[in-house]
């Protein structure tokens, strides 16, 4: 089998999955997984149906729409350059915040400590550590 190295319309291609099986998702227990450089992810049912996205939210009839609670926490892509957002709720291991973005690092906010040194008690010695 010839490697594609560039597409053109018209052409068919394959592309190798390694199958996982995993019952987080009952519908769509297979994971087809690509080991390319983003390491593409697709959800099937045994049949070969493909899972679109996530699965609809489950509607509840109610008198009013409850009210979500947002709380200020410290969120970051990689671990690192924290920022404060609004998370409004958990869904798995993520926590969305109030525009609807995913964020697996999070906790609670952290103090910032600063300190103020009158300059008539700065001394040469403190001024030292303060670099």
């Amino acid at each position: 089998m010839k490697k594609v190295t560039e597409l053109k319309d018209g052409m068919k291609v394959l592309i190798p999955f390694e199958v996982r099986e995993n019952h987080e998702n009952e519908k769509y227990p297979f994971i087809l997984r690509n080991d390319s450089a983003f390491g593409i992810e697709l959800r099937f049912d045994k049949q070969c149906h493909y899972w679109i996205g996530d699965p609809p939210l489950e509607m509840y009839e109610q008198e009013e729409i409850p009210e979500l609670i947002a709380k200020k926490m410290e969120v970051s892509c990689g671990g690192e350059d924290w920022k404060e957002v609004n998370i409004i709720g958990k869904k798995g291991d993520t926590y969305i915040d109030n525009y609807g973005y995913r964020w697996y690092h999070v906790r609670p906010i952290q103090k910032k400590v600063t300190l103020e040194i009158p300059k008539e008690l700065l001394t040469d010695e403190l001024r030292k550590y303060l670099k």
